[in-house]
């Protein structure tokens, strides 16, 4: 059986490692756009605190890929073709499957203010970003973070921990809108106004403008402006399944699965970011871009993949 999983980060490598236990015979192919040795996106913000140190960035071996008897490829995935059974790279070369994983992740939402472009203007999700990031970390610079989700507080975190002035700039009425209630809000809005951030909540950022000496100027909704040396942008993600257009899999706001991570198409299964799984808390199927999800979703799907055979 010939097996594809695209993506290595979490969700790829769970599958992996589940398929690994009960099958040691079949041909493994990974897919990945960034270099061959797996990293923690979760630690990425310890990193830029000066908590973790490069190396420890990184949750694999370098013989992690040969050990489990798979092959890596580096390359990104443009078109499904489910009816032959295989997936076609920006490169042009074909790679088939029998059963495949999708789990491509998900990417930065940048948000369309007028003049948020330029060389200060950064992500904090890949390690590429970081390693754009960490030249501005320095005690005394000035930082703007845009969004107050998990990701984006780690950022200001991380940049307050190293001296640098923060402030935070959120369009609700109050802070990570999606995983806290008002009360709870208000609880880490206080605790990160006394530890010297300046938040901003319920503010519009209407443009962005580059100044002199390589500075932001950000102008907002009530009229005030901020300058800035550089910004962070963590107003959300949205999952990576450009390519699965007209490929028959069903897709609502990710790609739809059953319990067994399985999609409609027969064969094709989805974990992490990209895939639409049951709540904790019940109710209908949503997406989780979490790492801990990830690990779990992709475990289920290496699993079935290995012991449901196709007929």
């Amino acid at each position: 059986m010939r097996i594809v999983i695209i993506g290595n980060s979490a969700a790829g490598l769970s599958c992996l490692e589940a398929f690994r236990k009960h099958d040691k015979a079949s041909t493994v192919t990974i897919i990945g756009q960034e270099d061959r040795r797996p990293y923690s996106r979760v630690l990425l913000p310890y990193y830029l605190r000066g908590k973790v140190p490069y190396e420890n960035l990184f949750v694999r071996g370098e013989d992690y890929y040969d050990r489990l008897s798979a092959e890596f490829v580096k390359g990104k995935v443009i078109k499904l073709l489910s009816e032959e059974c295989c997936v076609i790279l920006e490169d042009g070369s074909r790679i088939s499957y029998d059963k495949l994983l999708i789990a491509t992740g998900s990417s930065p939402i940048k948000p369309p203010i007028p003049g948020l472009s330029g060389g200060g203007v950064h992500h904090l999700w890949t390690l590429s970003d970081v390693d754009k990031l960490a030249p501005y970390f320095l005690s005394g610079k000035r930082a703007v973070v845009l969004g107050s989700g998990f990701v984006s507080l780690q950022g200001a975190w991380a940049a307050l921990s190293r001296g640098l002035n923060v402030t935070v700039i959120e369009l609700m009425s109050r802070i990570m809108p999606k995983a806290l209630d008002d009360r709870g809000a208000e609880i880490l809005a206080s605790l990160m106004k006394k530890a010297g951030i300046d938040l901003r909540e319920g503010t519009l950022t209407s443009s962005v403008e580059q100044i002199e000496n390589e500075e932001y100027l950000l102008h907002f909704n009530d009229g005030s402006k901020l300058t800035a040396d550089f910004i962070i942008v963590g107003t959300g993600v949205r999952p990576n399944i450009d390519f699965l257009e007209d490929t028959g899999v069903r897709i609502d706001s990710g790609i739809v699965v059953d319990e067994q991570m399985e999609t409609n198409v027969t064969g094709v299964y989805a974990a992490g970011d990209v895939a639409q799984v049951p709540s904790f808390a019940g109710g209908f199927p949503v997406v989780h871009a979490l790492w801990p999800t990830a690990v779990e979703t992709g475990s289920i799907a290496g699993s079935c993949m290995a012991l449901h055979r196709t007929a």
